[in-house]
């Protein structure tokens, strides 16, 4: 999809453009590294997106259910389900071929977007994420470089 230095901003809205344009209330960042490369990359995202649309990070796959749950109105007002449907939410998910739940909480996501970084990330270990996120749920990827 594209490839951004740390930090660059225009490279992140351009990215941000090509995701807005899709169909997806929950996308995961996935990388196969056991950094904080996903964390960051949603963190942006979520961050730059908030000008313009309702996105919210969420650390984690509890986090967030409870986000998707206040935003649905579970045991709320009825009026809160027609705003939640303008919501987005972004999930970092930093060592997903470490995790053994990552799978599961792929699954429930709309979309994932794959994050690599030059210098760090391998080849098996990204076809390995591939194989695991399943490519009908891949949005893209992502090349950070340092």
């Amino acid at each position: 999809m594209t490839s951004s230095r740390q930090g660059g901003t225009s490279d992140l809205g351009a990215l941000w453009v090509q995701l807005a344009r899709r169909r997806w209330t929950t996308l995961a960042v996935v990388s196969p590294d056991t950094s904080d490369a996903a964390a960051r990359l949603a963190r942006g995202l979520a961050e730059l997106a908030g000008a313009h649309h309702r996105v919210v990070e969420a650390s984690d796959a509890s986090e967030l259910k409870l986000k998707l749950s206040a935003a649905l109105g579970v045991g709320g007002p009825e009026g809160a389900a027609a705003e939640a449907r303008h919501l987005r939410f972004v999930l970092p998910v930093d060592g997903a071929l470490e995790r053994p739940q990552t799978a599961e909480l792929l699954a429930a996501c709309d979309g994932v977007v794959l994050l690599l970084e030059k210098g760090r990330s391998r080849i098996p270990d990204a076809l390995r994420t591939v194989g695991l996120v399943g490519r009908e749920r891949l949005v893209g990827a992502v090349l950070a470089l340092p």
